[in-house]
């Protein structure tokens, strides 16, 4: 699960509350937030495997991002119809739980209260079953359709149909990659940079 928030102390203190939801179960993530959208789909993308997103709904509050929560749901929707989204707030009544892009508003008051994280964690963990039996139908047709067409000719739906499951698989792989050959640049920059220096100074 990804934690979406703004502030440093929320990410430290409401992470820890949403992982007690999960307990050893799901690993709760925080990142915060990038500056514009596309830059932050490009991170949501770089980890995997994702079961849900929660995002803080003012994550524009300490001038990093320049969305709020409900606007990167939207975004993520548009790639991702299945995972699970919730938008975290003060202010439940300012945010309309009746989008169709998240599965409803959280309190953070709520999440303080064990009483009441009890039954958030029981509903969130439904949610995450559901997308996660969604995840592995996903694998399962995937392999289907790749089997049949190395025998058989695909019909145009079948086609179409592999083709988006083909996309989702390859996006992340792809996110991976690109993430590994930048932090292997940045290996190779710094170690060139101590080699010039050491090399400056012999002379």
């Amino acid at each position: 699960m990804l934690y979406i928030d703004e502030e440093e102390m929320a990410l430290r203190t409401m992470g820890k509350r949403l992982q007690r939801c999960f307990g050893n179960e799901i690993q709760v993530t925080p990142i915060s937030p990038d500056q514009t959208i596309e830059k932050m789909i490009q991170k949501i993308e770089s980890y995997h495997p994702v079961v849900s997103i929660v995002i803080d709904q003012k994550l524009f509050a300490a001038g990093t991002a320049t969305y709020v929560g409900t606007q990167l749901a939207g975004a993520i929707r548009q790639t991702d119809h299945k995972i699970p989204i919730y938008i975290l707030t003060n202010f439940v009544d300012d945010v309309d739980g009746a989008l169709g892009d998240i599965e409803y508003v959280l309190a953070k008051d709520d999440l303080s209260e064990d009483n009441r994280l009890h039954a958030i964690a029981a509903r969130l963990r439904r949610h995450i079953n559901v997308f996660q039996d969604i995840l592995v139908e996903r694998e399962v047709r995937f392999e289907e359709l790749l089997r049949k067409g190395y025998k058989d000719t695909l019909t145009a739906a079948e086609s179409e149909e592999f083709q988006q499951l083909s996309f989702q698989r390859e996006r992340k792989i792809a996110f991976s990659e690109l993430l590994d050959s930048t932090e292997l640049g940045r290996k190779l920059d710094t170690a060139q940079a101590a080699l010039a220096k050491i090399s400056n100074s012999l002379k």
